[in-house]
């Protein structure tokens, strides 16, 4: 499969997702904080956004990663009042690919996303919305296989993703997929 660019912004019914801007680094690093032991009870890398500057600098290298077309990210708004809801991206396929830099094994067609909302925006399905609308770009993308890897400990997204016709990996019980026919 060809490198190609995913769409800047993304609308469904009740959201949107709207490529990750510099000006986003506030508005993610005030929701990190806020909410450190919320967001980091399945997500460890939250260790590493312990400043502003931190966050400034993760914001900057995703942003550059999309210029080469290895990673995807976006902000979650709703449609009717653009509050901030939460982040979706892609991430990595693979520890091979995590050591190049890069997400999207374009080799294959594979591609994994994960995201996080804010406490208050849970259980309102935002982002099974937001999930279902990317695998359904993927795969008119061409991709043959989608992938989330949660924890096996993280029902709720696992929850998400089976409401978007994921499945579990028989290898890995945090690993779901959507394949393509």
């Amino acid at each position: 499969m060809k490198p190609i660019n995913f769409p800047s912004y993304i609308k469904s019914d009740r959201i949107y997702l709207r490529s990750l801007k510099p000006e986003d680094a506030n508005v993610l690093f005030d929701l990190i904080d806020s909410q450190r032991k919320y967001i980091g009870e399945h997500l460890d890398w939250i260790e590493n956004i312990q400043t502003l500057d931190d966050e400034i600098k993760y914001v900057q290298k995703r942003i550059e990663a999309k210029k080469d077309l290895n990673e995807f990210n976006w902000c979650i708004f709703k449609n009717d009042t653009d509050e901030f809801l939460g982040y979706i991206g892609t991430d990595p396929v693979s520890t091979e690919l995590l050591k190049k830099g890069e997400c999207i094994d374009w080799v294959s067609g594979t591609i994994s996303f994960a995201y996080f909302l804010k406490q208050e925006a849970n259980g309102n399905g935002y982002m099974a919305e937001a999930l279902c609308a990317l695998k359904d770009l993927a795969v008119e993308l061409g991709f043959k296989r989608i992938e989330i890897n949660s924890e096996a400990a993280n029902i709720k997204s696992q929850k998400v993703a089976q409401r978007c016709g994921f499945t579990h990996d028989k290898r890995d019980t945090g690993k779901m997929y959507f394949e393509t026919k």
